[in-house]
């Protein structure tokens, strides 16, 4: 079953971004450009974010793992289990900035490859499917962003859970110590 929907969602991405070529060759390079612009500032703005909150999970992280390994046998499942959510949630984040890093280069280093690719006349002949792979290429960078999008709402989901879990253990204890003191 999980290969006949991989051949499914491959066949459907197939002929999206062969649609997509299509389109792209009547499509100047200028008016791609905007639009790479766009997904450029997009992941400029999903890196910051998600590097705001990988400065907010790290120490966390860090000391969850710390506090596993020097856990006494009693408390060493949970404490595992704790180091465990928090360091699926950092490397949800840093795999968020890599990505992005990655959709960052790829809009800056277009420009590069058309001026040097402007520089042969055989590029220049056949410069309609250059532009047919860029706006593919668009697609497939749009898709991209959104994914990313989703993962950093994820993330960033699952980071206000913990707080929110342990602002509310934060909450009872502090409860039960003021019963105890009545």
């Amino acid at each position: 079953m999980k290969w006949l929907l991989f051949i499914l969602t491959s066949l459907i991405a197939l002929v999206i971004l062969y649609f997509l070529f299509i389109a792209g060759k009547n499509i100047s390079y200028e008016a791609q450009s905007k639009y790479f612009d766009n997904v450029r500032t997009i992941a400029s703005i999903i890196f910051g974010v998600t590097g705001a909150w990988l400065a907010i999970t790290y120490p966390k992280a860090l000391s969850s793992a710390s506090a596993a390994r020097q856990a006494s046998a009693d408390e060493r499942v949970e404490a595992l289990n704790r180091a465990t959510e928090d360091s699926k949630i950092l490397i949800g984040f840093v795999r968020t900035m890599i990505i992005s890093i990655v959709v960052i280069a790829i809009s800056l280093s277009i420009p590069f490859v058309k001026e040097v690719l402007a520089l042969y006349q055989w590029a220049i002949d056949i410069k309609e499917y250059f532009r047919g792979a860029l706006y593919s290429l668009l697609g497939i960078t749009s898709i991209v962003q959104l994914g990313l999008l989703g993962l950093t709402l994820k993330n960033t989901y699952l980071a206000l859970t913990e707080l929110n879990r342990e602002t509310a253990e934060a909450v009872t204890r502090a409860e039960r110590d003021r019963n105890r003191e009545h």
